[in-house]
């Protein structure tokens, strides 16, 4: 038994040594004082310092938090796993967009279907009337004055589809009106209403038209009529083009054209009526034109009267076809049965019902006069200009 209880003591002392307590060597006292103690017979004091050792060896068990960091450790493991998730679920939203973005970005090859836009018109989708008259652009510009001695500025203009024929005036002294001939080109330059006399005297006489005509038209047959503000008509017959003076006791007329045979002349009171021969003219409508006036190829005449287009049937009825002109100047109406209004600074372009399809020639004229449409799709404007020098007659085409 004693031989236990010193076997025990020893394993407690080296115990104690591995856990950093102090005990002394076998060779101490304090052993040989053990070993003596354990000699002791039975109900000495021998097993006192055995109790004591007891005693000592409880901070062996304060050591026990030792052994409780062994949880610490793995607690932080646990807390980092739910942290590490939560980094991935953050970057979900933003991995989305990122597949999203090459979608947006694809956006623009649509764009390649659009055409390159000209900043001066309109863009008008393929397809689409809308618009249309924006692609009328000027061809050209033709000088009206091509003489030496006269100073002619344009008041009118019409076309046979070959030649321009333009009413013009010579507005210094002595004043005089003429028709000029010329061909869609501007070339061919001619003076119809000149005459031996004139040629002699340089212009100063033997031109029997004045410088207050305004209107100009032409019959089936190639003549001309010229309408006067005054009150009488002139009628240039072909081939020689001599001049005819008609006493028509016409109000302040305005302008004049030649439909079925016969010749409507817009004054300030009405419209006027007048059959080949230029006999005495009847009223006809109810109409009173303030600008000047147009045909189609059906015979149906259309007249600027106020802020609008009347279209006038072969028996004088009339309805409005364009709205909203005010300022209006002139009128005409192409093969296709296209309106073209002439204004201070531009000219609107209508299809036949009247609906609107933009407008063209801003810029390309000063002091427009009237306006012609002829068969060959050319469009006339003719600008009386600021003085004979910058008169010219514009023509626009249809790209």
């Amino acid at each position: 038994m004693k031989k236990v209880t010193l076997l025990s003591t020893l394993t407690l002392a080296l115990s104690l040594t591995a856990c950093g307590g102090s005990v002394n060597s076998p060779t101490s006292g304090a052993v040989s004082s053990l070993s003596t103690s354990l000699s002791t017979p039975s109900g000495g004091s021998g097993i006192t310092p055995i109790e004591s050792l007891e005693e000592e060896t409880a901070p062996v068990e304060e050591t026990a938090p030792v052994a409780e960091t062994a949880p610490e450790a793995p607690a932080p493991a646990e807390e980092a796993a739910p942290e590490a998730p939560a980094p991935a679920e953050e970057a979900a939203p933003e991995a989305a967009p990122e597949a999203a973005a090459p979608a947006a970005e694809e956006e623009p090859k649509d764009l390649d279907a659009v055409p390159d836009l000209d900043v001066g018109s309109p863009y008008v989708p393929s397809g689409s009337s809308l618009g249309g008259g924006s692609s009328y652009a000027a061809e050209g510009s033709f000088k009206v004055d091509q003489d030496t001695f006269n100073q002619w500025q344009a008041v009118n203009v019409i076309s046979d589809g070959s030649n321009l024929y333009v009413a013009a005036v010579d507005i210094k002294t002595p004043t005089k009106g003429t028709v000029i001939q010329m061909d869609t080109s501007g070339g061919a330059w001619k003076d119809l209403g000149k005459s031996f006399l004139s040629t002699i005297t340089l212009g100063a006489t033997g031109y029997k038209m004045t410088k207050t005509i305004q209107g100009l038209a032409m019959d089936d047959s190639g003549n001309l009529i010229i309408s006067d503000s005054k009150d009488q008509l002139f009628r240039m017959d072909t081939p020689k083009y001599s001049v005819t003076t008609v006493k028509a006791a016409l109000a302040s007329a305005l302008d004049v054209v030649s439909s079925g045979g016969n010749f409507f002349v817009a004054t300030s009171t009405g419209i006027q009526k007048f059959d080949s021969s230029l006999a005495a003219g009847s009223a006809f409508g109810s109409i009173t034109p303030s600008g000047g006036m147009g045909r189609d190829s059906q015979g149906n005449i259309y007249a600027v009267a106020g802020s609008s287009i009347q279209k006038i049937d072969g028996s004088g009825n009339a309805s409005e076809i364009v709205k909203d002109v005010s300022g209006a100047l002139d009128v005409s109406v192409d093969s296709k049965g296209n309106i073209f209004v002439l204004m201070s600074d531009s000219v609107k372009f209508y299809n036949d019902k009247g609906e609107s399809q933009g407008s063209f020639g801003s810029g390309d004229f000063t002091a427009p006069k009237a306006i012609f449409a002829d068969s060959s799709g050319g469009v006339y404007v003719a600008d009386s200009g600021s003085d004979h020098k910058t008169s010219q007659v514009v023509k626009f085409s249809k790209g």
